[in-house]
C-alpha cells in the first residue's frame, strides 16, 4: 500500500475503459512515463535513508525535477488539441529530460548497471568523433586490464550530459524524416492537383494538346479513342493543314484522362515492385506509403508529357504511332518509366529512414 501510494504521488497513468488507445507514438510515451515513474519512486525510497541532508535535500530537488517532466510528457501525450507533431517533440523531449535527471542523481550500482544501454544509445546516434561519445566509451569500455570502478561525480554529469546529447541527436533525426515526409506529401499533392488541371483542360478543350498522330501512309488520323481518316490517298496525300483539322475534330475529352489513367496503372504496378527494397519504419511516419502516393501522380503525368513529345516528334522513328492501342501501350510505358525519376526519392528516403535507429553511427555527420 504504501508503494502504491508513493507510485500515486508521482503521477503514475492508470488507463480506464473510456481511455481508448489512439497513436502508437503515444502508447510509447506513457508507457516509457510509467517505467521511469516506477525507477524514480525506487530510488527516493532508497535514498530516504542517506544520512547526508544535503545529499537527501538534492535528490528531493531533482525528483521533483523529474516528476515536472514526465507531468508535462504525459499530458501532451495525452492531449488532443494542437499540433500533433509538436506534442511529439513535446512528450519525448520531456522524457529524455526526465532519464537524464534521473541518471544524475541514481544510486552508483544502478549507473554502473546501465553503461551498456547508455553506450549502445550514444554509439547510435552521436557521430564517432563527438567528444561525449568519447568519453561514454572510455568509460564503458575500459582496457581489457582494467575493471570498471566507481565512477565519480564528474564521471555521472559526463554520462546524463552524454545521454541528453543522445537524445537531442535522436529527436533531430526524427524531425529531419519528419520534414522529408512532408516535402514528399506537399509534392504528391502538387503533382496531382497538376495532373487535375491537365486532365479538366483536355476533357473541356481536347483540340488544345491533342494526343492524335497522322501515321504516314495511312491517310488516316489515330487518337486514344477514335480514328478518322484524313481524306487524303496514296497519290493525293493529305496536307498538313488538313491533317490538322481532322485531328482537333477527332480528339476526344477522355482522351487525356484516359491516358493519365493507363500511365497511372503503370506506374502501380512499378511502385509495388519498387516496394521490396524499401524496409517498414518502426517511426510514426509512413515514409514508404507517401512515397507510394508520390510515384501515382507521377505516372500520370509522365504519361502524358511522353505522348506529347511523340506527338511534337521529340523522338525520330516514334512520331506516328500506328492505332490506339499503341498509343495507351505507350502510355503504360511512359507511366512505368516514372521509377526512372521516383527511384532517386526511394534511395534518398532509404538513406533517411537508415539514419533513424538503434545501428551504430559510423560515418561524420549528424
Amino acid at each position: 500500500m504504501a508503494a502504491g501510494a508513493r507510485a500515486l504521488a508521482w503521477g503514475q497513468q492508470r488507463p480506464t475503459s473510456t481511455d481508448k488507445p489512439r497513436r502508437d507514438w503515444r502508447e510509447q510515451v506513457l508507457i516509457r512515463a510509467g517505467e521511469l515513474s516506477g525507477l524514480a519512486t525506487w530510488m527516493a525510497t532508497r535514498g530516504d535513508g542517506a544520512s547526508d541532508e544535503t545529499l537527501r535535500k538534492a535528490n528531493a530537488d531533482l525528483d521533483a525535477a523529474a516528476r515536472g517532466h514526465l507531468e508535462v510528457a504525459r499530458d501532451a501525450a495525452l492531449g488532443t488539441t494542437g499540433n500533433r507533431g509538436a506534442r511529439m517533440e513535446r512528450a519525448v523531449g520531456h522524457l529524455d529530460a526526465a532519464e537524464a535527471v534521473l541518471l544524475r542523481r541514481s544510486p552508483d550500482d544502478y549507473l554502473e548497471g546501465s553503461l551498456p544501454g547508455l553506450l549502445a544509445h550514444v554509439q547510435a546516434h552521436l557521430p564517432p568523433s563527438h567528444p561525449q561519445r568519447l568519453r561514454v566509451e572510455a568509460l564503458a569500455l575500459p582496457p581489457t586490464d582494467e575493471v570498471i570502478g566507481p565512477l565519480s561525480g564528474e564521471d555521472r554529469t559526463a554520462l546524463a550530459e552524454a545521454a541528453r546529447a543522445a537524445g537531442w541527436a535522436a529527436r533531430r533525426e526524427h524531425t529531419r524524416l519528419r520534414s522529408f515526409r512532408t516535402i514528399v506529401a506537399l509534392t504528391s499533392l502538387a503533382l496531382l492537383l497538376l495532373a487535375l488541371a491537365i486532365g479538366a483542360v483536355g476533357a473541356a478543350r481536347p483540340e488544345w494538346m491533342p494526343l492524335c498522330f497522322a501515321p504516314q501512309g495511312a491517310n488516316a488520323v489515330v487518337c486514344p479513342t477514335a480514328t478518322a481518316a484524313t481524306g487524303g490517298s496514296d497519290a493525293d496525300p493529305a496536307t498538313a493543314t488538313q491533317i490538322a483539322t481532322v485531328v482537333a475534330t477527332t480528339a476526344r475529352g477522355p482522351d487525356t484522362g484516359l491516358v493519365m489513367l493507363v500511365g497511372l496503372a503503370g506506374a502501380a504496378v512499378t511502385a509495388a515492385a519498387a516496394l521490396r527494397r524499401i524496409r517498414g519504419t518502426s517511426t510514426p511516419y509512413a515514409v514508404p506509403v507517401t512515397l507510394l502516393l508520390l510515384k501515382l501522380p507521377t505516372g500520370a503525368l509522365t504519361a502524358f508529357l511522353g505522348l506529347i513529345l511523340l506527338h511534337g516528334n521529340f523522338v525520330p522513328g516514334l512520331s506516328a504511332l500506328d492505332s490506339s492501342d499503341q498509343i495507351l501501350a505507350w502510355a503504360l510505358v511512359f507511366g512505368a518509366a516514372q521509377q526512372l525519376v521516383t527511384g532517386l526519392v526511394d534511395k534518398k528516403a532509404q538513406s533517411v529512414l537508415d539514419s533513424v535507429g538503434s545501428t551504430p553511427m559510423t560515418a561524420e555527420k549528424e
